[in-house]
């Protein structure tokens, strides 16, 4: 809820701020290992919300509810992009593996130095869920990265990766976190979410993957301690100069 809010109140300072009109987001769908298709209704320009009509990749293999949000060209604080709401059923009477990449090339805000943190967040929401049924996400920051490219192999090659989220979904809803931290990355810049589910027969699944990067700033304390720091070296030097 709170990730939630911050974004909320993000989306509302952005009034009057445009992104790069040159800037894409995109929404890419693979099933089974096959080549990327864009889904209906992507690519389109970068940043806002942008939500896709429902479609069968296979017959069978439904997709509802999708969307996607974007903040960019991002705030000094926050960068981010979340897929939303995929509600997924399986019901071509096999196993399939959907995969999915949620891109926006269109960031210039935050930067780093000074060290950001991306974090990766993903949820699964369990309706019917039997045994394989399996979800991973990728998070991806990419300095100079082009969201129309599709997804190479090993996803975010070229750029700074959160570690993969694994989720074993059977038996019901659950969540996963990570994080890395960003020494360097330089405007303009992608953000990209790698999704990929294993479905056997039956299963139906709600997904929401989410990412963010955020711009690190020194705690109170850790401003005090350096302070005190700068202070004492300088009271050394003076009584040296003294000496």
């Amino acid at each position: 809820m709170e990730n939630r809010a911050r974004r909320c109140s993000v989306g509302l300072g952005l009034a009057g701020q445009a992104p790069n009109a040159s800037a894409t987001l995109i929404t890419k769908v693979s099933v089974d290992g096959g080549a990327y298709t864009d889904v209906p209704g992507s690519p389109t320009s970068s940043g806002g919300l942008i939500s896709f009509p429902n479609s069968q990749p296979i017959p069978g293999l439904v997709v509802t509810n999708a969307s996607f949000t974007s903040n960019a060209p991002g705030t000094p604080a926050v960068a981010f992009d979340e897929g939303q709401a995929f509600q997924i059923v399986n019901n071509t009477g096999s196993t399939h593996t959907i995969s999915f990449v949620l891109a926006d090339d269109g960031f210039s805000l935050p930067i780093a130095p000074p060290t950001a943190l991306l974090m990766s967040a993903l949820d699964i929401n369990g309706l019917i869920t039997p045994a394989g049924t399996n979800a991973t996400l990728l998070s991806c920051a990419k300095s100079g990265g082009n969201a129309t490219l599709e997804p190479t192999s090993p996803a975010c090659a070229s750029g700074i990766a959160t570690p993969l989220l694994t989720i074993n979904a059977t038996g019901g809803s659950q969540s996963a976190n990570d994080s890395v931290n960003v020494p360097l990355l330089t405007a303009p810049y992608e953000l990209a979410e790698y999704v990929s589910l294993t479905l056997p027969d039956t299963a139906r699944i709600g997904v929401t993957a989410s990412t963010e990067l955020i711009q690190n700033t020194p705690e109170p304390m850790s401003i005090m301690i350096l302070g005190v720091g700068l202070l004492g070296t300088g009271l050394a030097r003076r009584r040296f100069r003294k000496g």
